[in-house]
């Protein structure tokens, strides 16, 4: 067989291991993806519900705080206080939902920039073994052509 005939081989064969590669790569990804989508629901539920229980047992602890001033006949001033005290606890849970989503955001946009990295690394390094491995191919080859 031709050297011509067998380096085009090589490159046909080249070509479709690599269509095959992007093809699984894809695939990887995709699943990585929705994997990782899973994973967030859950955290992010599992989070929500403890937020809520904690939220629910503050309301209660308040409640019996509440009933305690009343048995002391306390007078109009505490209700508006309390009153201001609720508005108060809505704004403020108001912000910390903005400033969690703005955390997320960030820390979901960090992830990202560091996966992207992680993978050109990746990447490079996979090809900078590929690259040597072919050149010991082609040594190889050379060896055993010329007689």
């Amino acid at each position: 067989m031709m050297e011509e005939d067998h380096h085009h081989m090589m490159e046909e064969d080249h070509h479709h291991m690599m269509e095959d590669h992007h093809h699984m790569m894809e695939d990887h990804h995709h699943m990585m993806e929705e994997d990782h989508h899973h994973m967030m629901e859950d955290h992010h539920h599992m989070m929500e519900e403890d937020h809520h229980h904690m939220m629910e047992d503050h309301h209660h602890m308040m409640e019996d705080h509440h009933h305690m001033m009343e048995d002391h006949h306390m007078m109009e001033d505490h209700h508006h206080m309390m009153e201001d005290h609720h508005h108060m606890m809505e704004d403020h849970h108001h912000m910390m939902e903005e400033d969690h989503h703005h955390m997320m955001e960030d820390h979901h946009h960090m992830m990202m920039e560091d996966h992207h990295h992680m993978m050109e690394d990746h990447h490079h390094h996979m090809m900078e073994d590929h690259h040597h491995m072919m050149e010991d191919h082609h040594h190889m080859m050379r060896r055993t052509t010329t007689t």
